[in-house]
């Protein structure tokens, strides 16, 4: 098993040639090299002449592999930015989850939604999955919002009548000032 040889009547061992790295055979006496079967898509294994499937590793979390016989870790691609994977064994970049409306991550094969930052008070954002600070958008002037992790612009509060603010982004109450007497 792990091995196969098309040569006949061969008086040694060393005419068994072992199964490539990313695969393995369960097979005895293989003549051929398609009895050496792929680790699955989400998988490596550096081993050669691997005799199982254990030999097939997992890629770790904040990982996946669309692509099958994968013969070392780097085959396993990272998820993007802005997204998650908590799993191990992950197949396709869907299964990457985006980090919620009105939260960003910078960071590449982040396995947990910890990773995924708040907006900051005064700023919101509509989009899952974002990439950066940039996607949290200001609250208007004349508005304020005191709430981290606001997703939608509806959580900036208009200054009480008799009052204003010129401040964007504004993250509290005391931003709105008192119209002038008279005004």
């Amino acid at each position: 098993a792990g091995t196969f040889s098309g040569a006949a009547g061969a008086s040694s061992i060393a005419v068994c040639e072992s199964c490539l790295a990313g695969k393995y055979s369960v097979t005895f006496g293989a003549t051929s090299d398609a009895s050496c079967v792929e680790c699955g898509a989400g998988k490596y294994s550096s081993t050669s002449g691997a005799t199982s499937d254990s030999t097939c590793i997992k890629c770790g979390a904040g990982k996946y592999s669309l692509a099958q016989g994968n013969d070392e870790e780097t085959d396993c691609v990272l998820c993007d930015v802005g997204k998650y994977l908590p799993s191990t064994g992950a197949t396709s970049a869907t299964s990457c989850t985006r980090c919620d409306a009105g939260k960003y991550s910078t960071v590449p094969g982040a396995i947990t939604a910890d990773t995924c930052d708040d907006c900051t008070a005064g700023k919101y954002s509509t989009s899952a999955g974002a990439e950066s600070e940039a996607a949290c958008e200001e609250c208007l002037a004349g508005t304020y919002s005191a709430r981290y992790g606001a997703d939608t612009p509806d959580s900036c509060i208009s200054c009480d009548a008799g009052k204003y603010s010129s401040t964007v982004g504004a993250d509290s109450a005391n931003s709105c000032q008192d119209c002038d007497a008279g005004k």
